[in-house]
């Protein structure tokens, strides 16, 4: 039985990733070809974004800590960014899989055991533990190798063994942390505020360390020899691992082993004796006292907008996936006012480069705008209740102009507070400011009705979690890559032109001529939604 919980643990994983699905009852071609070859593709892009960036990093400090007799550390480095990125990616996968599935009740009710629930549950969060801690030992060996330093049989055996133990740590640590989720947002009623706080600090941090990398690699290199004994002092787990992995040392490898197995033991005799409870406890927030008011009436599409702004502001994981983008243009702003000195004196030396500012900076932020993809999973998040806005007295071309026009209310602040911003900091013409912000408020109107016309080209509805079609389905992939090859096809012969010093109109009109396309796109969207894609949503199952 425990083998089968795990087999439908891990076939429930990549069937989110790989199901085939029907797009309408007019259309029984399954379309999972395509979306299998761009997951892959983007699974590849990320792996070898973060093994470059780890090898690089490893790479800096491996031969001067063997130099300097301090070989332990650079696998207790390795080690400790591998805890930590594991922590991070299953916290809330813990929290998720071991007190709040959906299906618990369900396994309980049939002849299995809880301690068998539990386990193959905690099998999934360890192998994918392992997919992250590979993403980190996997260059620190490479690096290792390649500079053909010295490797002992045991040294290689403990480094094994020590490596294969170490994603317990950081599964302890997010059982436990999982458990005071759960329990902190059992009676909250916005429980998304946790998981956006915790997510939007994680990114924080990862952007603070990734801009100051290189500092720290210097530092680390400069002071690895006064650093090591504060090291060890501080987290001797990872100088016991260290120890073990650069020598050899068999002690140290039992003492880390037990650091790492004996809490993880502990904890899961502790959750197996009590997940029935944990299963099954009902948690509820406070009712609220219904108070009667005057009602208000709105027009159809005035209250189909304010749902869709709604369920975006409702999900915690929509609104970190569909909504970076606008995260990463206030991102942007602030990185310009920090560094405009010195960016100003390099534009201000050329008055060529100066002129080429503005345009540049347009494309920076429809750039931006396309990763902003809220309308482009809204059909799908529908999921089966899909029939109740089929059946509403709404006609299906309303229905998708309420979705692409609460991308559009929700992204449009945040691209004319940075298109402003971006044209005063860089110190452009008013004119200038105007063509950039204009540009930038039409191409996110493009972005939202492209984001409509694709999923209901290729809608998702057999997902198990909304996050399944907010992240992982062939429509929203699409759309950022032919938003941003949209942006790509007016801007690359401008720049190439500008390089030549062949340009026969003046920057502003460009940009006025580029707002005039995308806004002719979005007509025709429009037009196609009132003509034969309102029709197609009405068919869609």
């Amino acid at each position: 039985m425990f083998k089968a919980l795990v087999k439908t643990r891990m076939a429930a994983l990549w069937a989110s990733l790989t199901r085939t699905r029907r797009s309408s009852k007019n259309d029984g071609k399954a379309r999972s070809g395509l979306a299998k070859v761009g997951m892959a593709v983007l699974f590849i892009y990320l792996a070898v974004v973060f093994l470059g960036m780890f090898g690089a990093m490893f790479g800096a400090i491996c031969v001067p800590f063997y130099s300097m007799g301090i070989a332990w550390m650079y696998f207790a480095i390795a080690a400790s960014i591998a805890m930590v990125l594991c922590f991070i990616g299953s916290v809330f996968t813990a929290q998720n899989q071991l007190y709040g599935a959906k299906d618990n009740e369900l396994l309980l009710s049939m002849p299995v055991k809880p301690s068998a629930i539990l386990a193959s549950r905690m099998v999934m969060l360890l192998i994918l533990n392992y997919f992250y801690e590979a993403l980190v030992v996997l260059p620190a060996a490479g690096v290792w190798i390649i500079n053909r330093l010295p490797v002992s049989v045991a040294g290689a055996l403990c480094t094994l063994i020590a490596f294969l133990i170490l994603p317990l740590m950081p599964l302890t640590l997010s059982c436990l942390l999982g458990w005071a989720i759960a329990a902190i947002t059992a009676r909250m009623r916005n429980k998304n505020i946790i998981s956006i706080v915790f997510s939007l600090a994680f990114m924080g941090a990862y952007f603070y360390f990734y801009s100051n990398i290189q500092r720290y690699i210097e530092k680390l290199v400069a002071l690895g020899s006064d650093i090591a004994p504060a090291f060890e002092k501080a987290v001797p787990p990872f100088y016991w691992l260290g120890m073990a992995s650069a020598e050899g040392d068999i002690a140290k490898l039992i003492l880390f082993i037990l650091c790492c197995a004996v809490p993880f033991a502990l904890l899961y005799m502790v959750l197996a004796r009590s997940f029935i409870g944990i299963a099954t406890e009902k948690r509820t927030a406070a009712k609220i006292k219904y108070k009667g008011g005057q009602m208000h009436v709105r027009r159809p599409i005035a209250g189909l907008v304010d749902k869709e702004i709604r369920r975006f502001a409702g999900n915690a994981m929509y609104m970190l996936n569909a909504g970076i983008g606008l995260l990463m243009m206030l991102l942007a702003v602030v990185f310009l006012a920090i560094k405009r000195d010195g960016l100003m004196a390099a534009l201000l030396s050329d008055h060529r480069i100066m002129e080429g500012a503005g345009p540049f900076a347009a494309f920076i932020i429809c750039m931006l705008c396309g990763m902003v993809l809220i309308s482009a999973p809204s059909i799908s998040i529908e999921g089966k209740s899909l029939w109740i806005m089929q059946t509403l007295p709404v006609k299906g071309c309303s229905i998708l102009r309420a979705k692409a026009l609460a991308h559009i209310i929700i992204a449009e602040p945040f691209v004319i507070v940075s298109s402003v911003a971006a044209a005063i900091l860089l110190e452009q013409s008013f004119v200038m400011g105007i063509m950039i912000t204009l540009l930038a408020a039409v191409y996110t109107i493009f972005t939202a009705y492209l984001g409509v016309v694709v999923n209901l080209r290729f809608p998702r509805f057999d997902w198990i979690n909304e996050v399944t079609a907010i992240k992982s389905s062939m429509a929203v992939m699409l759309t950022m890559f032919i938003g941003m090859a949209a942006v790509a096809v007016p801007f690359v012969p401008y720049v190439i032109a500008f390089a030549n010093m062949k340009l026969f109109i003046g920057p502003e009109l460009y940009l006025l001529l580029c707002a005039v396309f995308f806004g002719a796109m979005a007509a025709i969207m429009d037009i196609y939604f009132k003509k034969s894609g309102g029709a197609r949503f009405e068919f869609l199952s």
